[in-house]
Formats: C-alpha cells, sequence, structure tokens
C-alpha cells in the first residue's frame, strides 16, 4: 500500500462562524432595555442534530415563578441556559429533553441587577447585566458545570449592553446609546479592548450577528439601519438604511449566505403594527427582499434551524412565523396557547424551537415543528424557584443516530479519479471534492438526499488536489494541490466560484491539507518542504503570509487544524513528535510542549472536537489512531478503544454533536466510527454497504445528518445519511459542546 496523499479535516462547524453553519442561532429584543443575543456555539463548534427526529410532534411548556421574564438564550450543545432579566435576574440551567431546571444562578440579593442578554463562547457563559442601583453595566463571566461567576468587566460609561455576540476570538457588547456604540472585550482577561462609537443617528445597538468576517449591528432608528463592523480594526465598514415602512431592527441572525433582520412597520392611521423580515446581502449591503409577517406587532426574535427562518413577534398571545429564505415567503405560523404572550427570544436547537415569552409566571415554550403546526401540550409548573441546585436530570433515553447509516445513491455525476479529500460548505448546501484526474474538484449542489454536479471554475488546479476546506461563512474555498502556486482560493457567489489573485509568498512545495480559523481571519495551509506550514491573514481578499512560527514541524505536513476557539493550531506531519501544536496570540504562533505520549508514526488526519476538549489524530504505526483530552495546554492520551482502526488512517471527524468520531482508512472497511462517552470509545458496526476502495476523507454535515467518505475506485465518493429511520419516541441528547461533568 503506497503512502497516502493527505487527508484532512472538513470541519463544517469551525464558523462561527455563524451560527448558521452550527445549526443553530438566537437573537431576541424587549423594548424596555432587554436584550438581544447572537451566541455562537462552540465557536465553534456547531450544534450536532438530527433533523430526522424533528418529526417528535410535541409543545412542553416550562413555568416560572410569577414575575420571571425569559429574554434570552443560549445552548451549549447540551443544556439550555435562559436569561430572566427582572431583578434580581437569573440564568436558569435546564435539561432540554425534560424541561426541568438543573441549577439556578441568582445574580444577588437584592433586586437591582437585571439580565439582558447572553452569550456563549464554548467555554463560558457571559451575560450582560443592569445595575440599576449603581446605575452602571457589567459583563459577567459564568462557568456553567458550576453555574457560578468567575469574573466580569464593568463598563466604562452608564451603557446599557443590549446584545453580547462572540466572534471566536473576543466578546462584543451592543449598548443602547445614541449613537450606539459596541464595545470589544478581552475574555481572557476580561478588560474592555476597544470600543467604537457609530456615526450620528445610528442609534441603540439592538442586536448583533457575525459572518465570520464582519459584525453586522442592528439599530433602533427609525427607518431601521444595519452597521457593518470590521472587528479587527474596530470600524464602521458601511450602514444600510431601510425602507421607511422598515422600522427599527429589533433582531438580527446570519444563514451562512444572508443576513436577516426582523423589523416592523407602524401604521399611524389605523395603529396596527405589521411585523416585517428584511433579508440583505452583507458583502453588497443592498436590500434583497422584504416580507410582511402575517399577524400584528413587532418582529423581536428570530433564529434559522438550517432550512428555515423563525420570526417571533410580540403578539398577545405570541406567534411564530416559520419562513422559506431562499423564497423569502412564509411556510406556516403557529400561534401559542392563551396566555403564552410576546415572544422575546427564540433559540432552534436542530430539533426544537425554544420561545422565551414575555408572561406572569414567565415561561419557555419548546416546539417541534411541522407544515400543520400540530401540538400536544405538556405543562411543567415549578413551584420553589431558589431550590433547584440539588435536583438531578432523570435518566434519558438516548437513540443512537448510528443505528442505521445508509448508503445514498451515487450522484449522476461521479468524481473524475480517486479522491482524497471531501468538505461540506457550512450551510450543508455544497459537498466538494478534490481528487487526481481534471477538472481536480467537484462540487456539488444539495438537494434533499440528491447531489447534483456544478459547472467546474472557470479556473481549475492544474494537478491533482489534496486539499480543501470552507471558510466559515461559506464565502471562499481554499484547494490545496501538487504544483505551484499550491493553493487556489475561490470567492464564491451563489453557484459561481472565481479564483482569487495569489497570494504573494506561496507554499514552499506541494499543497494539502488547510484549514480556516473559526473567525475567517486565518488560513494554514500544510504542505511538503520546509517550512511545512503556511499561516495567511486574510484582509477582505487579500492573503498576507505570517511569519513562520520559530519551532517548525519536524517533516512533511499533511493537515492542519484549529481549535473551535482559534487558540491552537495543529499540524499533523512526518517525524517525531509526528503533530505539532501551536498556541496563537495575535499573529504569533508558539508551539506547546509535545503530549507525553506521542502517535506511533506519521500523521495524516487531524480533528478537534466541537468542545475543543479532544483532539484525534489518525496516521501510520501500530496505533492508526490518538486521541488526546485537552486540559489547558496539556495533552493527555485517552486509553486506546478496545478496537483500533485496522489500517493506515488518513482522515478523522468528530460528529457535530461531539458524540461520534469517525475515520477513514486504507483496507476494507474503508471507514468506521466511535461513540464517545466520557473518555472512553467504542467501535460501531459498520453499514451494509460499504465504499469500493481505501477511504481518504470523512467529512460530516454541519447538521450531522449526512456523512461523506472520499476514497480510491469508482464512485469515489460515498454519502451516508446517519439519521434515517430512526424512530420518533424517546429523546435525543445534542451534545454538539458537550462538557463532561456538566
Amino acid at each position: 500500500m503506497p503512502l497516502r496523499p493527505p487527508s484532512g479535516i472538513s470541519r463544517p462547524l469551525t464558523p462561527p462562524i455563524s451560527v448558521a453553519e452550527l445549526g443553530a442561532h438566537a437573537d431576541t429584543h424587549s423594548d424596555i432595555g432587554a436584550d438581544r443575543v447572537s451566541p455562537v456555539v462552540g465557536p465553534l463548534g456547531m450544534i450536532g442534530t438530527w433533523p430526522q427526529l424533528a418529526n417528535r410532534l410535541n409543545k412542553t411548556v416550562f413555568t416560572a415563578a410569577a414575575g420571571i421574564r425569559f429574554q434570552s438564550f443560549v445552548f451549549d450543545g447540551r443544556y439550555l441556559y435562559a436569561g430572566a432579566r427582572e431583578g434580581p435576574g437569573r440564568l436558569f440551567k435546564i435539561d432540554p429533553a425534560t424541561m426541568t431546571v438543573i441549577a439556578t444562578l441568582i445574580l444577588s440579593t437584592d433586586n437591582y441587577e437585571y439580565l439582558n442578554s447572553l452569550a456563549f463562547d464554548g467555554q463560558y457563559i457571559y451575560m450582560g447585566i443592569f445595575v440599576s442601583m449603581l446605575v452602571e453595566y457589567r459583563v459577567a463571566k459564568v462557568d456553567p458545570v458550576t453555574m457560578t461567576e468567575v469574573d466580569s468587566v464593568t463598563l466604562a460609561m452608564p451603557l446599557d449592553p443590549r446584545a453580547l455576540l462572540f466572534d471566536g476570538d473576543y466578546l462584543y457588547a451592543g449598548l443602547g446609546t445614541s449613537p450606539g456604540r459596541v464595545v470589544k472585550i478581552d475574555r481572557a482577561t476580561m478588560t474592555v479592548a476597544e470600543t467604537l462609537t457609530l456615526n450620528a443617528g445610528e442609534d441603540v445597538v439592538t442586536s448583533l450577528a457575525f459572518d465570520g468576517t464582519y459584525i453586522y449591528a442592528g439599530l433602533s432608528t427609525n427607518p431601521g439601519r444595519v452597521a457593518k463592523i470590521n472587528p479587527v480594526t474596530m470600524a464602521r465598514v458601511s450602514v444600510l438604511t431601510f425602507a421607511a415602512d422598515e422600522q427599527t431592527v429589533l433582531s438580527l441572525i446570519f444563514d451562512g449566505t444572508y443576513i436577516y433582520a426582523g423589523s416592523h412597520y407602524y401604521d399611524e392611521g389605523w395603529e396596527i403594527t405589521y411585523p416585517k423580515l428584511v433579508k440583505v446581502n452583507p458583502i453588497t449591503m443592498a436590500k434583497v427582499a422584504t416580507l410582511q409577517l402575517s399577524g400584528q406587532e413587532q418582529t423581536r426574535a428570530l433564529c434559522f434551524d438550517g432550512t428555515h427562518v423563525y420570526a417571533g413577534t410580540s403578539r398577545f398571545p405570541g406567534e411564530i412565523c416559520k419562513v422559506n429564505p431562499a423564497t423569502m415567503a412564509e411556510v406556516s405560523k403557529v400561534t401559542l396557547a392563551a396566555g403564552e404572550n410576546a415572544v422575546e427570544a427564540l433559540l432552534s436547537d436542530g430539533t426544537y424551537i425554544y420561545a422565551g415569552l414575555t408572561t406572569s409566571p414567565g415561561r419557555i415554550v419548546r416546539m417541534a415543528l411541522t407544515g400543520t403546526g400540530e401540538v400536544e401540550v405538556i405543562e411543567l409548573a415549578v413551584t420553589n424557584l431558589y431550590d433547584f441546585s440539588e435536583r438531578s436530570a432523570p435518566n434519558i433515553q438516548v437513540l443512537f443516530p448510528w443505528a442505521d447509516p445508509v448508503k445514498l445513491s451515487n450522484p449522476g455525476t461521479l468524481p473524475v479519479g480517486n479522491a482524497y479529500e471531501t468538505a461540506w460548505s457550512p450551510n450543508g448546501e455544497f459537498l466538494v471534492v478534490v481528487h487526481n484526474n481534471n477538472p481536480y474538484l467537484t462540487i456539488y449542489q444539495r438537494s434533499g438526499t440528491a447531489f447534483i454536479k456544478l459547472p467546474n471554475p472557470a479556473s481549475l488546479p492544474t494537478t491533482a488536489a489534496f486539499g480543501v476546506a470552507w471558510s466559515p461563512n461559506g464565502e471562499f474555498l481554499a484547494i490545496g494541490y501538487l504544483a505551484s502556486p499550491y493553493i487556489i482560493i475561490y470567492q464564491r457567489a451563489g453557484t459561481t466560484f472565481t479564483k482569487l489573485a495569489d497570494p504573494a509568498a506561496l507554499p514552499a512545495y506541494r499543497g494539502k491539507g488547510l484549514a480556516w480559523s473559526p473567525n475567517g481571519e486565518f488560513l494554514a495551509i500544510a504542505h511538503e518542504s520546509s517550512p511545512y506550514v503556511t499561516i495567511y491573514q486574510r484582509a477582505g481578499t487579500t492573503f498576507t503570509k505570517l511569519a513562520n512560527p520559530a519551532t517548525l514541524p519536524a517533516g512533511n505536513a499533511y493537515e492542519t487544524a484549529w481549535s473551535p476557539n482559534g487558540e491552537f493550531l495543529a499540524v499533523a506531519h512526518e517525524g517525531s513528535p509526528y503533530v505539532t501544536i501551536y498556541q496563537r496570540s495575535g499573529t504569533a504562533f508558539t508551539k506547546l510542549a509535545n503530549p507525553a505520549d506521542l502517535p506511533t508514526g506519521s500523521a495524516y488526519g487531524l480533528a478537534w472536537s466541537p468542545n475543543g476538549e479532544f483532539l484525534a489524530v489518525g496516521g501510520l504505526g501500530a496505533r492508526f489512531l490518538t486521541v488526546y483530552q485537552r486540559a489547558g495546554t496539556t495533552f493527555a492520551k485517552l486509553p486506546d478503544p478496545a478496537t483500533l482502526p485496522s489500517g493506515n488512517t488518513y482522515d478523522v471527524i468528530w460528529s457535530p454533536n461531539g458524540e461520534f468520531l469517525a475515520f477513514a482508512q486504507n483496507g476494507s472497511p474503508y471507514f468506521g466510527a466511535y461513540r464517545r462517552s466520557g473518555t472512553t470509545l467504542t467501535r460501531l458496526a459498520n453499514p451494509a454497504a460499504l465504499p469500493n476502495g481505501d477511504g481518504s476523507g470523512v467529512a460530516w454535515s454541519p447538521n450531522g445528518e449526512f456523512l461523506a467518505v472520499s476514497h480510491y475506485n469508482s464512485p469515489y465518493i460515498a454519502i451516508y445519511q446517519t439519521s434515517r429511520n430512526l424512530p420518533a419516541k424517546g429523546v435525543v441528547t445534542i451534545a454538539g459542546t458537550m462538557r463532561e461533568g456538566s
């Protein structure tokens, strides 16, 4: 068996990374200075969901004590965290399977701290808090495992942080000032790094969204406005002003391609408010379309489930409209029950929609929506607000997404030659396969379970291509190949891929595995010949080579992988220690101490778990697979699985929920998977239908529904639906950023 060209990690979860790439997003609003939530989950690591289970038709209502109003959500992949504004503010940790409270953090013993907004960085939760007695505003850092506050920063001026956002590096707070301000916060030190003040008339930042490169701020102006901000320079790039009947942007989301803004129009003559949804092209900052939703009142909350946009309105009772974002048409609408009023917060975990309501007592409604909107209602009353810390989650049934992975029919047009790697776009719409014959890459557009080949780009690689990676926002596609310039980068507009100008400084030799940092600012490529890894910093469509790390990999490199928070860059290569891990500080990369227990041979595949806790390494030698658990900057090898891969492992990939680890290998069965429970990996049974040749690459779709395997021998690509035909009963634990012990 000849040495295989490198396979790589096709990480749909690097985003944040927009939530669209994760399959979940929340964004909420309140007129009384409440909140705005644009959580990036895991940045980074995205949420794993099994959409085929979404036909579980039920609605569960979680009811809290009187006077509790839920206005913000984040989801860590396992638990739902709900912020209640009323003083003293409270953070509820909720088991979404049973809608029971696991723990509660009360901000203070008095009534003067109001929880306005929430964000999640893959490890910590951040709360935007208004302290009314002191007339000050602070952002608090919370450990979700212990549900304790570990640090906070008080903003320099008494400004209301109505929106919080994490971009993979920094935390951003949107403030309710005139003009509006966005504060950039260093999470490590919890200090203010920089503040951007918008122009006159660009008032009150009510919502924030992130597309992987730029931040977008929704403004409470009439007409509504959206400001585009460069988070690196903290400079205002441009502002889009809406039409006169599109007033006040109360919510924002990003679906991987477009920005959606929740707006409304108040007809003074009839004294009626009409909810609106505005679709914006973030690249051109031009309005694409506006949809007037059925019903009345304001569009205060938006979320995206990977397919549809959901809009919550402030009507009594509340309404949730399901929208097809492609056609900007309303598909259906659910009107909540009497007393379930004013949807202030929405979040999708890929299976359910969670709605935070302005009611007394406060309520959270969980729904699995269908086109009919039919529901079965179960109400769970909470009688003692202060006594949840001792309650343990009940045992829950976990359905097994690998129970029946079904191989789909081959695409009508196949790749041309042995395939070396494959990658999904962050929104799951496109699948790319790179291979050894002209045109060297094949791009498919997915429609349901069908894959239609797109026309080839006008400019193609000139030789066999071995590496492929999408930028977190899906705008750029990078390919590594075997002839100068060794790297080719496309900019995507719809289904058109336009080659960008080559970087001024090229990789030293044959380009192989690539990886984008979670915020889309950096692109790393592994290659043969020293320095073995080349790292670019992107500004717009320009890629500037950074200085080489002081300590280089020991030999020809085959793959690169960024941790979900962008702090670490791992490189797989020949020569001991076989994997080199760098810690990034700005544009400097410092090599960490080698793990005590090294891989047994040259490393080819790398994959970080969605929460950044585990690093899987595939390669040659006696073991073929090595998995490390990270604690700070220390990497401890996990015990080997009872059954290891039976051949050289050329690629590894974690499922979006962090529960499964798939690998590609030479020799039958050509690929396989493990299920992780804590630090134990258990080998799963092989699917009934296997690829036709040695596996070279594996890629899970962003929502966890599909697994693609690139391989030798026709048809060169095998695509499995991993969650098909599962029973509709029971509960699936979604653990996109699973934290053991939480």
